[in-house]
């Protein structure tokens, strides 16, 4: 699978995984290098386009080993300003940096299973795979990004099932609508 990098960044973007997109408002362009050590003591440099604007929330910042490598945005992109390629993909530190950001969007399924748990919440989901009314999933938190949870729901089916029982009613939903 070819690594979408250098994506010019639009309003419309969301529940996305930028890699160095171009003209995003929360990034200061600029190609950078930065330091960082791994365990066993080896240190290595990575490039960057840029740094992340004192105006994202840092509540809303990825760090990898004290260092910022990406952040939520206002859409619920996972946004890096590290540039990760093919040609880099499989070398350190980039791999562990891709790994970092990549289970910080497994957690947003892992917090959607969860909430799913609540009888309110769970009515709410249905509602919204019936009726397409997100107005009830307002301040949950995952109001931007419930289409993409409910597909990674049904890619991954087999295996949630089988440990969250609860969910075969909501994939069985998804199925039929």
């Amino acid at each position: 699978m070819a690594l979408n990098i250098f994506p010019i960044y639009k309003d419309e973007i969301k529940n996305e995984f930028l890699i160095c997109p171009l003209k995003h408002p929360l990034i200061n362009y600029g190609w950078g290098k930065v330091s960082i050590t791994l365990e066993g003591g080896r240190s290595y440099d990575f490039m960057t386009i840029g740094e992340i604007s004192k105006n994202v929330l840092d509540s809303s910042i990825i760090y990898f080993k004290n260092i910022p490598v990406g952040f939520r945005d206002q859409n619920n992109n996972i946004v890096t300003q590290v540039v990760l390629h093919e040609s880099n993909i499989k070398k350190e530190p980039y791999k562990s940096i891709k790994k970092c950001l990549t289970k910080e969007r497994a957690l947003d399924l892992d917090q959607f299973i969860k909430n799913l748990e609540d009888e309110d919440f769970s009515n709410n989901v249905i509602r919204y795979i019936f009726e397409k009314d997100g107005n009830k999933l307002k301040g949950t938190g995952f109001e931007h990004m419930i289409d993409d949870l409910l597909n990674q729901l049904l890619e991954n089916e087999k295996k949630l099932v089988k440990k969250y029982p609860y969910l075969k009613f909501i994939i069985n939903a998804l199925k039929v609508n």
